[in-house]
């Protein structure tokens, strides 16, 4: 896999495929045609599978290869939850669906770790962080015509996205730049919301829309409170969300 670090990759991460078509523009409350297509690919059945003591991050490189997805990892979250890249795991199957082999792979560890597929992508994480942060990060903008236009750019197709450690405030930038959509960014808000300029970010997607790349950006994120990002105005706006309360009064906090 080719990988491009901090600026050498602005002129080719985000150009858009020639010839494609651009995505219809939803709301965020309404489900994407890509999420439906996810389902399709994680109920895809497998022949034969038989994996012994393969390290978890080569399972979900297969996971990745077998499915035809997109695949995220959490590493940090995971990490609380005592799991690693090299955690050996074991699989066997016939006829098997690629999203029940990678619940009964995660299950087998005996973590609290589970996924979620949404926005084009399954995204392996803590229990806990899909459980905290279940909220929208792009929310509903305004309905002027410059902000139609500023969505209707976000959702085409772009070419395969691979960031290796590229400091938040770059990869913006380069959204900004390859899109040709102004972002506004409340660096202030994220700086109270617990997000530096310079967090280091690796997000490796292929053929995500704009929006699927500012919100996996966003999502990856160590925050105290919700960041989002919405058009208004003709731009997009990167800010703090509201904050959310846990269901039922609960206690969101880890135990350690």
């Amino acid at each position: 896999m080719t990988v491009y670090r901090q600026m050498a990759i602005v002129p080719l991460l985000f150009v858009l495929l020639a010839g494609a078509a651009a995505a219809p523009t939803t709301s965020p409350a309404t489900a994407p045609a890509a999420d439906v297509e996810m389902g399709k690919k994680l109920g895809r059945k497998l022949p034969v599978v038989n994996l012994n003591g393969v390290s978890l991050g080569h399972f979900l490189d297969f996971v990745r290869d077998a499915g035809g997805v997109n695949v995220i990892v959490n590493w940090r979250e995971l990490a609380h939850e005592k799991v690693s890249e090299r955690r050996a795991v074991n699989f066997a199957g016939r006829d098997v669906e690629v999203g029940q082999m990678l619940r009964k792979v995660l299950d087998s560890t005996g973590s609290k770790i589970s996924f979620d597929a949404k926005e084009g992508a399954v995204y392996v994480t803590s229990r806990l962080d899909l459980f905290a942060r279940a909220g929208d990060v792009r929310v509903k903008g305004d309905e002027s015509d410059a902000s139609a236009r500023v969505n209707e750019a976000l959702d085409k197709t772009v070419q395969d996205v691979h960031l290796e450690s590229v400091r938040l405030r770059a990869a913006f930038e380069l959204v900004e730049e390859s899109l040709q959509v102004p972002v506004e960014v409340d660096w202030r808000a994220l700086e109270e919301a617990g997000v530096a300029d310079d967090e280091p970010i690796t997000l490796h997607l292929r053929k995500p829309t704009g929006a699927q790349v500012l919100y996996w950006t966003i999502r990856l994120l160590p925050q105290k409170a919700p960041v989002v990002f919405t058009v208004r105005e003709g731009k997009v706006v990167v800010m703090k969300g509201a904050a959310r309360k846990p269901e039922g009064g609960g206690d969101t906090a880890r135990g350690r």
